[in-house]
């Protein structure tokens, strides 16, 4: 919670977005916890390396995107083999 707290303190003091890279074990805890993605959803998710997901700023922080790759092209897709790590 304080991560997030934090991040939508900067969030508030911008005029646009606000970009924010992290490690996947702190966009699991958002997701369980203040984003409040649904426990089975959440333990059924792979997130891969340099996915994006984007959320509201605003309450209730609905998922607007969630571990999208779609910016991986062919040869750094998301799999055991790619740049990516899979």
């Amino acid at each position: 919670q304080a991560a997030l707290d934090e991040m939508l303190q900067h969030h508030a003091g911008l005029h646009g977005d606000l970009v924010v890279v992290t490690h996947g074990l702190v966009i699991r805890m958002l997701l369980g916890g203040p984003l409040r993605l649904d426990a089975e959803r959440l333990r059924q998710l792979h997130l891969a390396n340099t996915s994006l997901s984007i959320f509201d700023a605003d309450p209730p922080h609905g998922l607007q995107l969630l571990n999208c790759t779609r910016h991986l092209d062919g040869v750094v897709s998301d799999d055991a083999r790619s740049l990516s790590g899979g």
